[in-house]
């Protein structure tokens, strides 16, 4: 093998047949012939528009670089985020809590798609989804706000959503603000008081 040309051998195999994308990923990682990452990487920046197929077979090709693969993934392409968490939750539901935590801890500014991305799949995983969304979005506190309104879009109800983002660590204001902010929410009651 050639491991110092694994990068143009993967990207020329995925762009000239972009629907082997996962054949191509799994192969070069069953291979061995790079990091996995490194694969992963290579082969969404041949083809970004597969960059959930790709990650998702790395994933089961590679299960011990679970982690290294979905950062590597929502950095490469963070504008398909809540597409790359979709398809990896789909695929890992187990690992929802550490899916969302990695994704917001890597890509911050993109908590309120993945929430609703994750919540149109998992509705009943909002108390999950809610909590751990807020909780890692604690240093842009001014996603919170987004979070909890995107949840109530989603049809999680006001009660709810406000226990799932105080667990998160989401203060009163921030959860007023979310709410008075949700437009499902713009015509009712404000968020009751505990």
């Amino acid at each position: 093998l050639y491991p110092e040309q694994y990068k143009e051998i993967i990207h020329s195999a995925v762009s000239a047949q972009p629907y082997s994308a996962e054949d191509i990923v799994t192969i070069a990682v069953q291979k061995g012939i790079t990091q996995c990452e490194s694969i992963v990487e290579a082969a969404i920046r041949a083809e970004p528009s597969y960059v959930s197929f790709v990650a998702t077979a790395a994933a089961n090709a590679s299960p011990e670089d679970f982690d290294d693969i979905l950062r590597v993934a929502v950095m490469t392409e963070p504008d398909s985020a809540d597409k790359i968490v979709q398809l990896m939750a789909k695929s890992y539901p187990e690992k929802i809590a550490e899916i969302l935590s990695n994704t917001i801890k890597h890509v911050p500014l993109v908590g309120e798609y993945i929430v609703d991305a994750l919540l149109a799949i998992f509705p009943n995983k909002a108390e999950e989804v809610v909590s751990v969304a807020v909780r890692e979005s604690s240093l842009q506190r001014e996603q919170i706000q987004r979070i909890i309104s995107t949840a109530l879009d989603a049809g999680v109800n006001v009660e709810d959503v406000t226990r799932f983002a105080t667990m998160g660590g989401a203060t009163v204001d921030e959860i007023t603000a979310g709410v008075n902010s949700a437009p499902s929410q713009q015509d009712k009651q404000q968020i009751p008081q505990h």
